[in-house]
């Protein structure tokens, strides 16, 4: 880890970015798969059809 004493970016800094970038895609490859899968299973209620029943 290093100090940051200006405007420079550190090379630590910039890891921990990339590192945030690459979870953040993953976390939304996750969410996005998570809604498609309840979409999917989901069961009509009240008279509305799921999609399954499309």
């Amino acid at each position: 880890m290093s100090i940051n004493t200006g405007s420079e970016i550190s090379v630590d800094d910039k890891i921990a970015g990339m590192a945030q970038d690459a979870v953040g895609a993953i976390a939304t490859e996750v969410f996005s798969k998570a809604i498609i899968n309840a979409v999917e299973s989901a069961e009509g209620a009240y008279g509305f059809p799921a999609f399954r029943d499309l």
